[in-house]
């Protein structure tokens, strides 16, 4: 039979007794003993809500914090440390004019970069690899965006852009409910030598990997075929300099036996949903359905593997729209049957239609 903690009114009741059948007489509201029972009953309530917590720390599969990584050390499990966003910027001004290494340069929301390697103008231009300050996603920049010095240098006009491939890589630090799920896959699964579960546990070591799937044989007897996504709700599908990362944690730690690895980021097949009838067809609701959308399709959606791996049920579209806060009523258009991307596909979130009458 489960422990039940009692409630904070039981504790005062129960002490309120108790001090009655010592003392004698009723404990009245404003009396002595009423306050006195308030007071304890205040102090053990707290006691128990800290035993609540310690036994949730107690088993793996509801530890948090300190205490999960305490876990994850018994079982060898590095948490996943954030990384910093890296990219290129283009400087203009003078020839001959210099930018230093270390030079700080900020976003318009006031997010700080700064220059990895310094450069010198040769022709009036030059190209400086440039980084985040801070680790995360929050370094992640567009190609185009314009960065600011705030202390400016001589010969050196104050803007600098970022180049085509933008400012990326830029990783948050593995939250709890990742690393609990990798340290269940290694205590439910342990390490075989090299199976189907030791490959998916290898590719979400890498920092920015969130889900993976492994294919053994695949493409032929003896080989490993592995595809993951990416840790970025707004993009799942990974860049190419992810892939190289995974690719060189699997070459590291595969088996000498194996005749061929295949490492690959899935095709997106993005998904445009087409409402209409909304209701309330307000903006702050129709960002709520958004965001349900989007997070739907990162925590649902998986690569086809030609066995119906894929699809996602229409019934879930039509229940992330529904519990959408604020949302009453609406008629989904499209799409209208489950969504079966093509083999090698993942399913992605390809924005909103609205359509009103």
């Amino acid at each position: 039979m489960p422990f039940l903690r009692p409630s904070l009114k039981d504790i005062a009741d129960r002490i309120t007794a108790d001090l009655d059948s010592r003392m004698g007489g009723a404990a009245f509201r404003r009396s002595v003993k009423s306050k006195l029972a308030t007071s304890l009953a205040g102090a053990v309530h707290g006691l128990y809500g800290y035993l609540d917590y310690l036994a949730r720390q107690i088993n793996p599969a509801t530890a948090t914090d300190q205490y999960l990584r305490l876990w994850c050390v018994v079982w060898n499990i590095l948490p996943r440390e954030a990384v910093i966003a890296k990219g290129q910027a283009t400087f203009t001004g003078n020839p001959g004019a210099a930018v230093p290494t270390g030079t700080l340069l900020t976003r318009s929301d006031g997010e700080p970069f700064r220059v990895v390697t310094g450069v010198t103008l040769a022709s009036g231009t030059a190209i400086a690899d440039i980084e985040a300050v801070n680790a995360g996603q929050a370094g992640n920049t567009e190609a185009a965006v314009l960065l600011q010095m705030p202390s400016p240098i001589e010969g050196i006009q104050a803007d600098a852009t970022v180049n085509s491939g933008g400012i990326t890589g830029g990783v948050e630090a593995e939250n709890d409910d990742s690393l609990r799920d990798r340290l269940l896959l290694r205590i439910r699964k342990p390490a075989r030598g090299g199976n189907g579960d030791d490959y998916v546990r290898w590719a979400r070591e890498v920092p920015g990997v969130d889900r993976a799937w492994c294919y053994p044989n695949k493409m032929g007897l003896g080989t490993v075929s592995l595809t993951f996504t990416a840790s970025d709700m707004n993009n799942p599908i990974p860049d190419a300099d992810l892939v190289t990362a995974v690719t060189e944690r699997i070459d590291a730690v595969r088996p000498v036996a194996m005749k061929e690895r295949y490492v690959y980021a899935p095709v997106a097949h993005p998904q445009t949903i087409t409402i209409t009838n909304l209701k309330p067809d307000t903006p702050e609701v129709r960002s709520t359905i958004e965001a349900e959308l989007k997070d739907l399709f990162y925590r649902e959606a998986k690569p086809e593997d030609g066995n119906g791996q894929g699809v996602v049920p229409i019934s879930l579209v039509r229940e992330a729209i529904s519990v959408a806060s604020g949302e009453t009523d609406h008629d989904l258009v499209s799409p209208v049957d489950d969504i079966r991307p093509a083999e090698g596909a993942m399913a992605t979130y390809g924005g909103v239609t609205w359509q009103t009458a």
